[in-house]
Parts: C-alpha cells; sequence; structure tokens
C-alpha cells in the first residue's frame, strides 16, 4: 500500500540495462526450442490470415524502388544490430543444399535458423538464377 502524500519512483523503461536484461531473459526465453515449438504448433495448418489482395499489394510496395534516406535509416538499424548481437552466421553450402529439397519449415529446423530466415534466402537464390 502506497501513503497518499509519498512521491512515486518511476524508472526509465528503455535505457543500457533494461535493454540487456530483456535481451538476455525475455528473448532467450522466446527463443527456447520449447516456445519455438509452441508457436509453431499453434500456426501450423493454418490458413493465412492475410488476403491475396493485400500480399499482392505488399509485394508491390516491398518492390519499389527506396529513397535515399529509406537506406541510410535501413544502414543505421543494420549496424546498431551489428554492435548489439554480432555479424549474421553465414550460410554453408550444406544449408543452401537443403533448401528447395524439403519443407521450409523442416529446413529452418534442421538448420538452426528461423523461417523467414530459410524464405529470404530461397527467395534470394531464386533472383540469382534469373
Amino acid at each position: 500500500m502506497v501513503a497518499e502524500n509519498s512521491e512515486q519512483m518511476t524508472i526509465p523503461r528503455h535505457n543500457p540495462g533494461s535493454y540487456r536484461l530483456f535481451r538476455e531473459v525475455v528473448i532467450e526465453a522466446a527463443r527456447s526450442p520449447e516456445a519455438l515449438a509452441t508457436l509453431s504448433a499453434a500456426k501450423e495448418g493454418k490458413p493465412s490470415t492475410e488476403s491475396v489482395r493485400d500480399r499482392r499489394r505488399l509485394r508491390r510496395i516491398q518492390r519499389r524502388p527506396k529513397s535515399k534516406s529509406w537506406r541510410r535509416k535501413m544502414s543505421e538499424r543494420l549496424r546498431r544490430r551489428f554492435d548489439l548481437i554480432g555479424p549474421f552466421r553465414p550460410w554453408t553450402r550444406k544449408e543452401l543444399g537443403m533448401i528447395g529439397t524439403r519443407p521450409d519449415r523442416e529446413v529452418a529446423r534442421r538448420v538452426s535458423r528461423s523461417l523467414s530466415a530459410v524464405r529470404a534466402k530461397k527467395f534470394a537464390l531464386r533472383a540469382a538464377r534469373k
């Protein structure tokens, strides 16, 4: 119980210590095999909530040329990510060879990468072949 006349102490939500704690505790717990399996099972076999029209519209937006300010902002964001987490793990030949031979979800599990990372790499490989 808080007295009526007492001052309330405020703690800043975002500071280096809170971010580090969040990264070490919350993000690690969310990336645990059990948490990922729970999320995957919840989505498995369910249709996408996105309409075909919305998917097409999103693809058109993503393919538009990007402005210099957008590229600068993305560069800064990726630089901050690199400083905090480190570089992305490079794909091995064995991992690349699995893409397209099995379902994306299975490849992601086998190579310990996210489903979106596998899909992005598959898209990049397809674009590189053209």
